[in-house]
Formats: C-alpha cells, sequence, structure tokens
C-alpha cells in the first residue's frame, strides 16, 4: 500500500494546462469557479487553480473576482463558434477584432459582469 492510505494508491490520470482549458470551454456557461472545474476533471480545487493561474499567465484566460470570495473564469483564445461563450463574441465583435481590442472587450464585459453581480447581490441583502 502507498503512504497516504487506500485512496493514495489510486492512480488518477495527470491532468494538464490543455485538459483545464478545454474542460472550461466545454461548460455550459460563459464563465466557471476552479471548483466547477475540479469537478469536471476529478481533481482539487488547488489543482484546477494552479492550472487556471497558468493559463491566465499565458493569456489564454481571463478571471474577475465576484463577491467577497467567489473567482470566475473564462477561455478568452477561443475561435470556436459552439463554446458556451461564442454568443457573447459575436455580440461584441471579438472574432472580427484582434488582441488588444478583444482584451478591452473582456474587460468592459468583466466590468458590466461584476457590475450585475453586485445588483443581484444588493437586491439578496
Amino acid at each position: 500500500m502507498s503512504p497516504g492510505g487506500e485512496d493514495a494508491g489510486a492512480f488518477r490520470q495527470r491532468v494538464t494546462d490543455s485538459d483545464v482549458l478545454e474542460a472550461l470551454r466545454e461548460q455550459p456557461d460563459p464563465v466557471a469557479t476552479a471548483s466547477e472545474l475540479a469537478e469536471a476533471l476529478d481533481v482539487s480545487s488547488e489543482t484546477a487553480r494552479r492550472h487556471l493561474s497558468e493559463l491566465l499567465e499565458q493569456g489564454l484566460v481571463d478571471r474577475k473576482t465576484v463577491g467577497a470570495r467567489a473567482v470566475v473564469w473564462w477561455a478568452l483564445d477561443t475561435d470556436d463558434s459552439t463554446a458556451p461563450a461564442a454568443p457573447l463574441r459575436r455580440l461584441v465583435g471579438l472574432l472580427d477584432e484582434d488582441a488588444a481590442a478583444a482584451r478591452e472587450h473582456s474587460r468592459d464585459w468583466r466590468e458590466a459582469f461584476d457590475d450585475e453581480i453586485e445588483e443581484q447581490l444588493e437586491s439578496e441583502r
């Protein structure tokens, strides 16, 4: 038996940044939490967050803190018209724009999203 108990002996498939990015793109909503991705990939939330942080450094995802501690993530680089965020990208014209404009639109969307969440939180109080 390996150190760490019964479950430590079970082999888990190694998860890559690409796996996390693919799982993010496959989410039914345009954004996801690290916990949602961890569940989809059968890894710890910390593993998902580590990969998401690496993807953020690579400019492939972006994130926004919502409320007191929740963080949502979304992919920036997909041209896939079937991705959950594709309608949003078409709406703001990201498919025909350069990367700098796409980042600016992402920031605008993030601010609008944050405003909407803040309004929802205010109405729940």
